[in-house]
């Protein structure tokens, strides 16, 4: 485990141009490279915690996962979502973007609350998430206001699948969150 510091110290100086790229071994410069392609400011956070690491996939959920980091660009125009909702997504952003490229939860194919409550635990608990409780409730509330505006029509069709308590429960989580996010 003594290279544990010393990655940690190549991803510093290489994020901060300290250090050459060919310095730092390949699971580190291809985290970086995800921090780059998010558009993600490298912050201490992303020194401080371990690269995360990659459960052995099946090769279906490799190549799902492959087609939603090629589905298109790993950011989001939040420019016309309520202020606490852009801060919830620069929380979303930074952290998020440690372990994997922001494309994959924007283009995979949750959308209801209960899917991304999944989601987000799932990620809080990998190692090197550096999510807390704070932090994963800001970010389940992104996406789950994100998917009611960007992923609608998936959303429809999601909660129509529902029973009706189900879809009522569901549909009770997203209106309060976006009454909350636009202060109503």
């Amino acid at each position: 485990m003594k290279t544990k510091p010393i990655l940690f110290l190549s991803l510093a100086l290489t994020a901060a141009g300290l250090a050459r790229a060919d310095q730092v071994d390949a699971a580190t410069q291809a985290r970086l490279e995800r921090l780059k392609d998010s558009g993600s400011p490298v912050t201490e956070d992303a020194a401080k915690v371990a690269p995360p690491q990659q459960p052995d996939l099946d090769a279906e959920t490799k190549a799902r996962i492959e087609a939603f980091e090629k589905a298109g660009p790993s950011q989001i125009d939040v420019s016309n979502y309520p202020a606490p909702i852009k801060a919830d997504y620069e929380l979303f952003r930074e952290k998020c973007t440690l372990c994997h490229k922001l494309s994959r939860p924007i283009y995979s194919t949750y959308a209801t609350p209960e899917e991304w409550s999944h989601y987000v635990k799932r990620m809080m608990f990998r190692p090197g998430s550096n999510i807390g409780t704070g932090a994963s409730k800001k970010i389940y509330t992104f996406l789950v206001y994100d998917s009611s505006i960007r992923k609608k029509a998936l959303l429809e069709q999601k909660l129509a699948q529902l029973t009706p308590e189900a879809r009522a429960v569901q549909v009770a989580k997203i209106k309060e969150i976006v009454q909350q996010a636009e202060g109503k």
